[in-house]
């Protein structure tokens, strides 16, 4: 049994290896969910907070400057400012700028979740019928799963063939059957003499989500896509392995570049 560190290398032979990073178990969302309906109330509710306070300082501070100016002209004399005085406008400008902040900063976080918000609602819109309906899975048993996808020297090292060639190295093995790549585990399992597997389509999309709700790890829109993978838009070809941005697990190209396989078994 692989000893439960957090990275683990797997000699294939020839100085080949395999690194695999270990997936905790937890619970996390599966399949594309229906998004929250954004809490349009609280937000005014804080924008109208700070709005009010604005309003509040800036109200007493005129009152106060009018009263100072008033009593002067009824006294026929210089406007004077006495300590308590001073101390009062002060205050009410710090009511101010606090109230303007404070409204500003909720007008920005309302305009940013609202955003955040139709752009979930158009990812499920668009949600292929597999992903549909979400549901609560639990990973109950921590795994390892190979940092990127298998290289072409990494099949070629346990198969002894390459359907995709060997060149350059780093570049991820295609046009393996389900069948091929049931037989590599079989081989690998063999030959390091630990249990090697296809991944569940669970373990698979809860090893490539890494705690995060949206689309693709790194958000829900195709720019967010080009960030984490190779795909039909920015790219007409294969590209080595590792050249995107990682999950918050330290996984590659779960995004694009080519096809996993997966069991179609929950875990």
């Amino acid at each position: 049994r692989i000893q439960q560190t957090r990275i683990q290398m797997v000699e294939l032979g020839d100085g080949v290896h395999l690194e695999v990073l270990l997936i905790p178990a937890g619970r996390f969302t599966m399949g594309t969910a229906e998004p929250t309906p954004l809490d349009e109330d609280k937000f005014q509710a804080q924008i109208s907070w700070g709005f009010l306070s604005s309003i509040t300082g800036i109200g007493l501070c005129i009152i106060l400057l009018c009263t100072i100016l008033l009593r002067a002209r009824a006294k026929r004399r210089r406007i004077q400012f006495s300590l308590l005085t001073l101390i009062l406008i002060i205050s009410s400008l710090a009511i101010t700028l606090y109230g303007v902040t404070r409204w500003w900063f909720a007008e920005r976080a309302f305009r940013d979740a609202k955003i955040e918000f139709e752009k979930a609602v158009s990812c499920f819109q668009s949600a292929d019928e597999s992903e549909l309906p979400a549901q609560s899975l639990e990973i109950t048993t921590p795994f390892y799963i190979g940092k990127w996808e298998i290289t072409q020297e990494q099949f070629n090292a346990v198969m002894g063939f390459s359907p995709s060639g060997i060149t350059p190295k780093s570049m991820p093995v295609g046009a393996v059957s389900f069948e091929q790549a049931e037989q590599f585990c079989q081989k690998l399992s063999v030959k390091t003499g630990k249990a090697v597997r296809i991944p569940t389509e669970a373990e698979w999309e809860y090893s490539c989500r890494a705690g995060t709700p949206t689309a693709y790890y790194t958000g829900n829109t195709e720019d967010d896509l080009n960030k984490a993978g190779w795909w039909s838009g920015n790219s007409n070809a294969k590209h080595p392995c590792g050249e995107k941005v990682p999950n918050g697990w330290g996984l590659y190209d779960t995004h694009g570049n080519v096809s996993e396989w997966a069991k179609a078994q929950y875990k």
